[in-house]
């Protein structure tokens, strides 16, 4: 009986390992998004931007990423605390309202760098980009990158 059991944990645990979607060719991710590391590459190839265009888009990116790094560690720092809040039976109230304060302007950044993006483009560029969503699709992400 026990070795039937082995047996079968085994080949549950073999069934699952099998069934995950691993990285696929494209630099895509398990879950078929583009990695970060190639998503300028794909959305300059399916923009058909010119160097210059990639060039502006390059120095927007890394303002941006200056920008919004710092945001970033606080809020993970702020959610790390709330944790914390919750399970000591501490107030979270003041925590929650800093890390919705961090969201609003993470969110700001995001909106304001697309922008500086889209003013980057064409308008036959600006049309395909709008149908990207940003990759973002909804609050944790989305299809992002599915243009067509």
């Amino acid at each position: 009986m026990k070795k039937i059991m082995i047996m079968m944990a085994l080949v549950l645990v073999g069934t699952m390992t099998f069934a995950q979607r691993g990285p696929r060719d494209g630099g895509q991710r398990g879950d078929g998004r583009p990695d970060k590391a190639n998503r300028g590459e794909m959305i300059a190839e399916r923009l058909d931007l010119s160097t210059e265009q990639q060039d502006q888009i390059d120095v927007l990116r890394t303002a941006h990423l200056k920008v919004t790094a710092d945001t970033k560690s606080q809020l993970d720092i702020k959610r790390t605390e709330l944790e914390a809040a919750i399970k000591g039976d501490k107030p979270v109230d003041k925590l929650i309202g800093e890390i919705g304060n961090l969201e609003n302007k993470l969110l700001d950044a995001r909106v304001k760098h697309r922008i500086a993006v889209r003013n980057v483009l064409t308008e036959e560029q600006k049309l395909k980009f709008d149908q990207f969503k940003g990759g973002q699709g909804g609050p944790k992400g989305g299809h992002g990158f599915r243009g067509k």
